[in-house]
């Protein structure tokens, strides 16, 4: 696992989204082939919990489900990363955000986001 990635996974783990997808931004711009794609994938799931944080769940939807086919063409796990695992939440997610994007002032409940593990 690149030690920007593991950065970048630091703050994902302590729901610091913005600056999580920051840090993957900077390592998603450097990068070709497949890992690009995983970047992305991933930079949209932390996007994606970034607005629904903010409430805005039609965005978090929108980059779930960008997100979403580009993580699995990586599955079953990707630089450690075990997506058969997170996947299935992250669809959940995006599930719950398409219906709280319908109703104003609803919340999504952080403790529900899954804590990614980081690889030595």
């Amino acid at each position: 696992m690149n030690d920007t990635f593991r950065a970048g996974l630091a703050l994902f783990n302590a729901r610091e989204f913005f600056d999580c997808h920051d840090v993957w931004e900077g390592l998603w711009m450097e990068t070709q082939g497949p890992d690009r794609l995983f970047y992305q994938g991933m930079i949209q799931v932390a996007v994606g919990y970034y607005h629904a944080g903010n409430g805005n769940f039609k965005g978090a939807e929108s980059q779930f489900s960008k997100a979403l086919p580009k993580l699995a063409s990586c599955l079953p796990a990707y630089g450690g990363i075990a997506l058969e695992e997170l996947i299935p939440i992250f669809e959940a997610h995006r599930s719950a955000f398409e219906t709280l994007k319908h109703h104003d002032g609803a919340t999504f409940d952080t403790a529900d986001i899954p804590i990614i593990p980081i690889h030595a």
